[in-house]
């Protein structure tokens, strides 16, 4: 971000730099995109859609640890909202609803699993089915992500 900021000062053109800090951020702001719209409105459109998402990763951990109050086992799955631990689980289910339980539901409506390059569709399907279980009011969408260090980025807006 901090280099992309720099391009303005090296040219005359009108440049704003979209500052998204995960994936599902980037897509939102994306999907707020309308060119027809002027400059001005349209920045202020996708800045705003970046503050409607919520980001959860899933992965891996990697070695065993203790974390902010946290134990950690190597080899479970681990979840961070908007970039910060805060779920450890031999359940990758188990990870995603904690981590939706941090968020205030009322104030969203989809969720979008993004599954990772090592994970099949049909898993990533049952935590889809899951969330709506436990969220029946929530929109659920899965899409295949091909990330290949996490197991799922799931988008909350």
């Amino acid at each position: 971000i901090l280099t992309a900021n720099q391009v303005a000062s090296l040219t005359a053109k009108n440049i704003r730099v979209i500052p998204t800090q995960s994936t599902p951020q980037g897509v939102s702001a994306m999907v707020a995109f309308t060119p027809e719209t002027s400059f001005t409105k349209l920045v202020e459109q996708m800045l705003e859609a970046l503050e409607r998402v919520r980001t959860l990763e899933i992965t891996m951990a990697t070695r065993s640890t203790r974390f902010d109050g946290l134990d950690i086992k190597e080899g479970q799955y681990i979840g961070l909202l908007d970039g910060v631990l805060y779920a450890a689980s031999d359940n990758p289910v188990s990870v995603v609803l904690d981590l939706i339980a941090r968020i205030d539901v009322s104030s969203v409506s989809i969720v979008t699993v993004y599954y990772g390059k090592t994970i099949d569709q049909n898993d990533a399907e049952k935590i889809s089915r899951e969330i709506n279980l436990k969220y029946p009011v929530l929109e659920t969408e899965v899409v295949s992500g091909g990330q290949p260090y996490y197991h799922y980025i799931i988008s909350v807006e």
